[in-house]
């Protein structure tokens, strides 16, 4: 990836106060505060500075000309004396934090659309947030930045509906989240077509890649497809058969192209179930730049030996390089009493439920298989504030059994079957397969 620009540092002067369960454990007057990529810092003279990631910020408030920070460690900072600067510090501090937190969300992808302000309310993961902050439209989703409480995304793929009322907005996620928008004045107009725009250019996106496997199948039968498949969604094999016939024999065909048949058909051979589930995306980390993917999922049941309680996901790219990512369907310590009927159903749930949690973090592979102790690593700290940012993230990697890399086809079988027996073979939910490379010696 390309070194990314860095921000100007921002720099401001006043008041701070540092406590902690009422104690104080820092405060200087006439201070340098500065604002860059990732931190805020602190100047209290002779060598005493603070530095504060963003990513220990839990909450920011402004009210009476002063500015409260929140930390996730506990502790609280006052900001008083800022003058003319108030709102700016404030403003700033908020943008910068905010930029960090998208960034972390896992959005390498161009903005169509930035920072409309608009008040808010919005719903998600139980939560209600309320006020006035500002709305970006990137290529592949609407992100909401609030006022001092982080952001809230909804990927254009996962769009359920979208209603206007007099001079608001309301856009719904399949999963429940809710952003209700009002309060853009003049802009309501306009950022309403802008939406409308980037969510046909997603559905057209998917249309072309359709019309390009199935040219003849007719422009309603695509568009019913590109409802199902739209922004690299999987659907079911009977839902898609349900529209064209011949839809999954054209997506085996782009497997031949793809050099991903082959594994496609051996890990069917291993199911004992019709269902699989299959998707396509031009550009899995939300731009064009990364070419054009298909990748599947196939339950595993039970029905060669050790074989059950997994879902095997493949992405194939026209770049190379790949893996097959395993994830388990319930508990290990059910899985030997649960009856057919229901591990059906819950395979059925766990195929729906990955599929939009590889949409929302942007088919990032990386953050799911870095084992716990490395997300503390420099390096990997962006995935780490991920994890705990993101629920669906989270479930990823708690489903996690493991990886087999494609080295060579019969070494790849041989570690499928070491796998999936691994799998059915212990009761630890939290036990991973050992057969994984360490992250730097493969891609993803």
């Amino acid at each position: 990836m390309a070194e990314e620009r860095r921000a100007e540092i921002l720099r401001y002067s006043g008041t701070f106060c540092m406590n902690r369960d009422e104690q104080v454990l820092a405060a200087a007057e006439d201070a340098r505060i500065e604002l860059d990529d990732e931190h805020l810092v602190l100047g209290g003279g002779f060598g005493s500075a603070q530095v504060i990631s963003y990513r220990n910020i839990s909450r920011i408030r402004s009210e009476d000309y002063r500015v409260c920070v929140e930390l996730l460690t506990g502790e609280s900072l006052v900001f008083s004396h800022l003058g003319r600067h108030f709102r700016g510090f404030s403003r700033d501090l908020n943008t910068r934090r905010n930029d960090l937190i998208v960034r972390d969300y896992l959005m390498y992808e161009g903005i169509v659309e930035d920072g409309i302000p608009a008040e808010y309310r919005a719903r998600e993961d139980g939560r209600t947030l309320e006020g006035k902050g500002a709305v970006r439209l990137y290529e592949t989703a609407l992100v909401l930045v609030t006022d001092g409480e982080g952001v809230v995304r909804i990927p254009f793929g996962l769009v359920s509906d979208v209603s206007e009322g007099d001079y608001s907005l309301r856009v719904e996620a399949e999963y429940g989240t809710t952003i209700e928008l009002s309060g853009m004045g003049r802009a309501h107009g306009y950022f309403a077509a802008r939406l409308s725009e980037a969510l046909d250019a997603l559905a057209a996106r998917t249309a072309r890649e359709l019309d390009a496997m199935l040219p003849t199948v007719g422009p309603v039968r695509i568009h019913n497809l590109t409802r199902l498949l739209r922004d690299g969604r999987a659907a079911r094999r009977a839902e898609l058969e349900a529209i064209h016939p011949g839809t999954w024999n054209a997506f085996r065909a782009r497997m031949e192209d793809l050099g991903c048949r082959e594994y496609y058909d051996y890990l069917r051979s291993l199911a004992d179930t019709e269902d699989a589930y299959l998707g396509t995306k031009r550009g899995l980390l939300g731009d064009d730049r990364t070419g054009h993917y298909i990748w599947f999922l196939v339950p595993m049941l039970g029905a060669a030996p050790g074989a059950g309680n997994a879902l095997a996901m493949e992405v194939a790219g026209e770049e190379g390089g790949r893996a097959t990512y395993f994830f388990r369907l319930v508990s290990r310590d059910i899985y030997p009493d649960i009856g057919r009927a229901e591990l059906e159903g819950e395979a059925e749930r766990a195929a729906r439920h990955l599929s939009r949690c590889m949409l929302t973090i942007n088919f990032r592979r990386e953050p799911i298989y870095l084992p716990t102790p490395r997300l503390s690593e420099p390096r990997y700290v962006h995935y780490a504030a991920a994890v705990a940012a993101m629920p669906c993230l989270q479930e990823l990697r708690d489903r996690f059994i493991g990886r087999v890399i494609h080295r060579t086809p019969e070494g790849w079988q041989r570690d499928v079957l070491d796998l999936l027996t691994f799998n059915t073979s212990t009761r630890d939910d939290s036990a991973r397969w050992r057969g994984d490379p360490a992250p730097e010696e493969e891609w993803e």
